[in-house]
């Protein structure tokens, strides 16, 4: 597994909002679980890019999604 769910240590807390604060840290940063997915394609004779940008609520979502990802392309660039 590759990126941050194979690096982010499992001390960190999951919250409701997706944040994830260390908690021996008095001055955590919150931040939210996301990914940006580009999908190219060609349609008459252009090249096309649509970004798109997926949020996860906790790690376990952004797992699942990584996983469901992976079988329905390349997820490395």
């Amino acid at each position: 597994r590759d990126g941050l769910l194979w690096h982010t240590p499992r001390r960190t807390v999951d919250t409701p909002v997706g944040t994830l604060p260390i908690p021996t840290s008095n001055n955590a940063l919150p931040f939210l679980l996301s990914v940006e997915v580009s999908n190219i394609y060609r349609e008459t004779d252009k090249t096309r890019k649509v970004h798109t940008v997926i949020l996860a609520p906790d790690l376990a979502t952004a797992d699942s999604i990584s996983h469901h990802l992976q079988s329905k392309g390349k997820l490395a660039s």
